[in-house]
């Protein structure tokens, strides 16, 4: 299995995240906020960027649902 390049991973990421599925900078001061250090805040980050993106993906498929 090829390993992800995690920078360029990320890179294209940011172009195809639609804008109500993006973090703002006061989700970012909340998970600031609540992290007890480093590592918690990312995976905090990491939480909330999984639920945003299941959030997005439960949309299309009501989406595609509804255009049957």
């Amino acid at each position: 299995m090829a390993r992800l390049n995690v920078k360029r991973a990320i890179e294209n990421g940011r172009k195809l995240i639609k804008s109500r599925y993006d973090m703002s900078m006061n989700d970012t001061k909340k998970i600031i906020d609540m992290s007890l250090d480093d590592w918690d805040m990312v995976c905090n980050g990491f939480n909330f960027g999984y639920m945003q993106g299941y959030k997005a993906a439960m949309n299309e498929i009501k989406r595609m649902k509804e255009a049957v």
